[in-house]
């Protein structure tokens, strides 16, 4: 708590000693903890990939334009992978009818060939039509 530090030369070398030790193996388990935590998730498989096209963009000296345009091209890709159905498909369809009823039905009222339908029909619209 401070009440106690070093005095002489010998324990204040120590203490240095002591507190880099502490700051690196402390920031080797932070790290490596976050990497358990990252592996096999999207991102990581994006920083891979990109890693590799480095290498192989660097490997055939690609000019600059070209390395841009297939950067650009994989980090679309990446960035396009989040789209509705992927990131709702783990859901429950009982959920996902919910969801698009919350979502459509005012559209499915004003179409003149659903008026005096019932409503366990319009569910089951929902249920089907729409997660299938």
């Amino acid at each position: 708590y401070g009440d106690i530090h070093a005095v002489n030369l010998r324990e204040m070398i120590f203490i240095m000693i002591y507190v880099s030790f502490d700051m690196v193996l402390g920031a080797y388990l932070i790290g490596n903890m976050t990497a358990l935590i990252v592996k096999g998730s999207k991102t990581e498989k994006f920083r891979d990939r990109m890693t590799d096209l480095m290498k192989y963009m660097n490997r055939n000296k690609l000019g600059r334009d070209i390395r841009e345009q297939i950067r650009g091209h994989v980090r679309l890709q990446f960035e396009s992978s989040y789209t509705d159905a992927s990131v709702l498909k783990d859901i429950p369809i009982s959920i996902r009818s919910k969801i698009s009823q919350s979502l459509y039905l005012p559209y499915i009222e004003k179409v003149s060939l659903f008026r005096g339908c019932s409503s366990e029909f319009i569910n089951q619209i929902f249920s089907f039509a729409f997660w299938s």
